[in-house]
């Protein structure tokens, strides 16, 4: 195989990129390079987005046998571009029948913080409402994933039996892709006991998981080992941890974790940051603080995907 790079045309581009799960255009341009970087990064290679001997022959260990709708999903070969078979499920938590999920009124606060907040009117315009908020944020994670490659399932409230849709669309999900091809994840923002005019002060970001070990806990170490990078040490924020039990991850047995758990795949519930600590809030709204929580899931979830659901060929 040839040595390609940012430029590169023809037809070995167009394997590479159908190797990546990209469109397969045959240009090796901005997104290809992105993509490539990205593959050396998780397989240990030098990241220098230049497809030599060395990245070929990681490429060259993933098979690019088609899924066919016929098959039995729970049978397919982990040794194919896992962007045919995993599907991703996102839940954005809560809908508009549960208004108690949301921040005192922003007239509680100095004039300064209520400018401050008008300037994010899609997460509430007179307080922050949370099943608003995991709609703004869950669907730029999914739009990423997507723009990514990733096959997304998006599951959204509308009653306030919440919790029997949820369930009951994942298990719909579940069978129809089988149990070894799925992902849950919940997308939630937490609160604290108030204090100030129904301020708290409590801050942090964390995963749940249920209680035990399963394949979830790996699922969160994934996710949590991008919190440490963006949150941490690009933002300079808080992250909450209980590493009782050996892994960073919160864990209660939540019903929609716990359904996935019964269903036989790895579920997370991320709470992102404290909305009614005023200091949290600012973050979870501004541009910075949704960019980081977008990326802080997708990393994640790729590496999960990457790490522990693919088969390379040996």
């Amino acid at each position: 195989m040839s040595i390609l790079k940012l430029g590169s045309k023809g037809d070995e581009v167009k394997k590479l990129q159908e190797k990546l799960g990209l469109t397969a255009d045959g240009a090796f341009g901005p997104k290809t390079d992105a993509a490539v970087k990205e593959f050396q990064k998780k397989n240990n290679l030098e990241v220098d987005g230049i497809v030599g001997p060395k990245t070929w022959n990681e490429l060259n260990k993933i098979i690019d046998k088609p899924v066919s709708s016929g098959e039995n999903k729970e049978k397919y070969p982990k040794m194919q571009n896992p962007k045919q078979y995993v599907h991703i499920i996102i839940n954005y938590g809560h809908s508009e029948k549960t208004p108690g999920k949301c921040s005192p009124l922003y007239s509680t606060l100095s004039k300064t913080d209520q400018r401050y907040f008008q300037q994010y009117p899609q997460f509430g315009k007179d307080r922050y409402y949370e099943w608003m908020s995991n709609r703004v944020i869950g669907k730029q994670i999914t739009a990423s994933l997507k723009e990514r490659g990733w096959m997304v399932d998006e599951i959204m409230q509308v009653s306030g039996n919440g919790l029997t849709e949820i369930n009951t669309a994942t298990k719909k999900y579940v069978k129809e892709y089988g149990s070894s091809n799925c992902i849950f994840i919940s997308i939630h923002s937490n609160a604290a006991p108030a204090k100030d005019n129904g301020w708290a002060n409590a801050k942090g970001w964390c995963i749940y998981t249920t209680k035990g070990q399963d394949k979830s806990d790996k699922l969160a170490d994934c996710i949590y080992t991008y919190a440490d990078e963006y949150f941490v040490k690009e933002d300079g924020r808080n992250i909450r941890k209980n590493t009782t039990d050996g892994d960073p991850d919160q864990e209660s047995n939540f019903s929609v974790i716990w359904n996935a758990k019964q269903l036989g795949i790895p579920g997370v519930l991320t709470e992102n940051f404290f909305f009614n600590d005023i200091d949290d809030l600012k973050y979870l709204v501004s541009e910075k603080g949704q960019n980081s929580i977008v990326r802080t899931h997708v990393m994640g979830i790729e590496d999960y995907i990457y790490k522990y659901m693919v088969r390379t060929m040996k």
